[in-house]
């Protein structure tokens, strides 16, 4: 079984990878999506650990001088998800992989981005 451990944490998950994506929206407030739609989960994980261990925030990608600074960032600008326009991250998508649309996930996201708003409205 394979050992992941969580991007944010000292929490590690064997087997299922959906237990550290769970885990890190739970705990943290970080989706990256469901991970049945994911490929390359290690060095998707492998990526984003590099650029934490960095202090780069995963959404606006500045660089920050400490942890705690970049921490605080996130926290404030609610940038708890990567950057869906940063096509470093297609590859670990798949539904890049469908049709050959090399944005279709971004796609995919704001349409129901626009869906929500729109149920938001329906509130009113």
């Amino acid at each position: 079984d394979t050992l992941r451990s969580c991007l944010f944490c000292s929490s590690e998950f064997t087997g299922d990878r959906r237990l550290v994506f769970s885990h890190m929206f739970t705990a943290h407030g970080f989706n990256l999506g469901k991970a049945d739609n994911l490929v390359f989960v290690d060095d998707f994980l492998a990526l984003l650990r590099a650029k934490l261990h960095a202090f780069q925030c995963l959404f606006c990608e500045r660089t920050y001088k400490d942890r705690p600074t970049l921490k605080d960032h996130v926290r404030k600008k609610h940038h708890r998800r990567i950057n869906p326009d940063n096509t470093l991250y297609d590859r670990f998508y798949m539904i890049n992989y469908a049709g050959g649309d090399s944005g279709a996930w971004q796609k995919s996201r704001a349409k129901g981005q626009r869906e929500d708003e729109e149920d938001d409205d329906d509130d009113d």
